[in-house]
C-alpha cells in the first residue's frame, strides 16, 4: 500500500485531484484534508505516510515551516509542494527545507501524476525552467504544448484570474491581488468559463486539472 496525504484548504481543488491521485499507484490509499494539522494528526506511529501533498498556503503551513513540520513528525515521507505561485526563489525555499518536489496548480494532470510519480520513485521534481533567472509565470505549460489546454484558449489576464480560482480566491479576493474591479473580474470568469467550456467555478477547477488524459 502507499500511503498518500493530500492536504489543501480549497475543496475544489481537492474534487479534482482526488481521483487521479487515487490511480497515481494501483495500490494508493488517499487521505485528503483541508489542513495540515488535520493531515498531520490522522496517521499514527508506525502508519506514515509515503508521500505528503501539500498546497504551500493552507493553515497550518506558516510558509515553509510546514515542510520541516511534516518531515519532523514523518522522517521518511517524501514532500511535494503544489502551489498557483511558483518562482525560483519560492521554490529554492522550499527544496531547502526538504520538499522533494514542486508542482504548480497551472501543470496539466499528465505532467502532475508524471511529477508525483517521479518523487515517489524518490528523485526531485521542480518545474521546467527553475534553473533559469526569470521563469516565465506558466513555464511549466511549455513541457506539453497542446492546443486543447484550456490556458491556450485564454488572455494573459484570464490565465491569471483562473490561475487565482483554481488557489481558492474569492472574485473579490482575485479583483485585489489584480488590481481590478470585481465587475471585471466577472467578466474575465464569464469569458474564461465560455472558452473552456465551464458551466461555473466547479467545473472550471476540473477542467484546468483535467485538460489531457493521464
Amino acid at each position: 500500500m502507499v500511503r498518500i496525504l493530500f492536504a489543501d484548504d480549497h475543496n475544489l481543488v481537492r474534487e479534482a485531484l482526488l481521483p487521479f491521485l487515487q490511480r497515481l499507484t494501483e495500490d494508493a490509499d488517499v487521505h485528503e484534508a483541508g489542513s495540515l494539522d488535520e493531515g498531520l494528526d490522522f496517521y499514527t506511529p508506525g502508519a506514515d505516510p509515503d508521500l505528503a501533498l501539500l498546497d504551500l498556503n493552507m493553515p497550518g503551513m506558516n510558509g515553509f515551516a510546514g515542510i520541516e513540520r511534516t518531515l519532523a513528525k514523518f522522517p521518511n515521507v517524501k514532500v511535494a509542494v503544489i502551489s498557483a505561485y511558483f518562482d525560483a526563489k519560492t521554490v529554492s525555499a522550499a527544496l531547502a527545507a526538504g520538499d522533494r518536489g514542486f508542482i504548480p496548480k497551472t501543470s496539466t494532470r499528465t505532467a502532475m501524476m508524471a511529477a508525483l510519480r517521479q518523487i515517489l520513485a524518490g528523485e526531485t521534481y521542480v518545474p521546467t525552467g527553475m534553473n533559469d533567472a526569470s521563469v516565465p509565470e506558466f513555464a511549466f505549460e511549455s513541457e506539453l504544448p497542446n492546443v486543447d489546454s484550456p490556458w491556450e484558449k485564454l488572455t494573459p489576464r484570464e490565465c491569471d484570474a483562473l490561475r487565482l480560482l483554481i488557489d481558492g480566491k474569492t472574485n473579490k479576493e482575485i479583483a485585489r491581488e489584480l488590481g481590478l474591479n470585481e465587475i471585471t473580474i466577472k467578466g474575465h470568469l464569464r469569458n474564461t468559463y465560455k472558452k473552456i467550456g465551464a458551466g461555473n467555478r466547479a467545473d472550471a477547477v476540473r477542467i484546468a486539472f483535467q485538460s489531457r488524459p493521464v
